[in-house]
C-alpha cells in the first residue's frame, strides 16, 4: 500500500483538476459498523430535489463512485471547544468517523476518469447509521493538498481494502483501477497542477543548468 500512496503523492492527482467539488449521494448508503468493513459510495453532482424543474446537464447525469469505510484515530487529535485546546489520546479498536473517497468518474460516451477525491464523514445524532440520499459533501482531491492538510486516515483505509480485497470485489476493484491509474499518471511523467497547467514529475525532470 506504501508503493500506491508514493505514486498518489507523487503523481499530485490522476485527473482531477479543480481542488474540491460539491457531490451529493444517490441513494442510501448504510454505513459499515466494523472496522474492516467496506461499502459501495455512488454520487453525482446535481443536487437532489424532489421536483426538478430543468433536465439535467451533461455534467450532472455523470456518475462518481468509489468506497466509504470506517477508520480509527491511531493518533492524537488536537481540538479547540470554547477558546480552549485540549488533545484526544489515539483510540484504537473504536470507529472515529468513516473515509469517503471518490476514484472514479464515468460520463455517457466518454472513457472512465481516473481520481482519488477524499472527505470524512462523521456520524451525528441526525443522520445515525446511514448516509442518506442527497447528503452533501466536498471531496478535495489529495495530491492537491499540502502535505499538513491530508487526512491522516488515508494509509490506514488504503491498508483495510487491501485486506478486504481477497474475499471484497468491490475493494479488489477500487484498488486496480487506482492503481493502474496511478501508474499511468506516473509513468507519463506529467502531473495536472492546482492552475490546469501541466508539470513534471520530479524523477523525470530535466536536470538542472547552472545557476545564474
Amino acid at each position: 500500500m506504501f508503493d500506491l500512496l508514493n505514486l498518489l503523492f507523487n503523481a499530485g492527482t490522476v485527473a482531477g483538476k479543480a481542488l474540491g467539488i460539491t457531490l451529493f449521494a444517490l441513494a442510501d448508503v448504510s454505513l459499515p459498523q466494523q472496522l474492516g468493513q467496506v461499502a459501495p459510495l455512488e454520487m453525482s453532482s446535481a443536487a437532489y430535489v424532489t421536483i426538478r424543474v430543468r433536465p439535467k446537464t451533461e455534467e450532472e447525469r455523470c456518475r462518481y463512485s468509489g468506497i466509504v469505510a470506517p477508520y480509527e484515530q491511531r493518533w492524537e487529535e488536537r481540538v479547540t471547544t470554547f477558546g480552549m485546546d485540549s488533545v484526544t489520546p489515539p483510540q484504537p479498536g473504536k470507529i472515529a468517523a468513516y473515509a469517503l473517497i471518490i476514484n472514479r468518474k464515468d460520463c455517457e460516451g466518454r472513457p472512465p476518469e481516473a481520481m482519488f477525491r477524499v472527505a470524512t464523514h462523521r456520524r451525528t445524532l441526525f443522520n445515525g447509521d446511514v448516509l442518506g440520499e442527497g447528503a452533501q459533501c466536498v471531496v478535495l482531491e489529495l495530491g492537491q493538498l499540502p502535505e499538513a492538510g491530508r487526512p491522516k486516515w488515508v494509509p490506514q483505509v488504503l491498508e483495510t481494502l487491501a485486506q478486504a480485497a481477497p474475499n471484497s470485489p468491490l475493494a479488489a476493484e477500487f484498488l486496480r483501477f487506482t492503481e493502474a491509474a496511478a501508474r499511468a499518471a506516473a509513468d507519463a511523467g506529467k502531473v495536472a497542477m492546482p492552475n490546469g497547467a501541466e508539470g513534471v514529475l520530479p524523477s523525470r525532470a530535466a536536470p538542472a543548468g547552472p545557476a545564474q
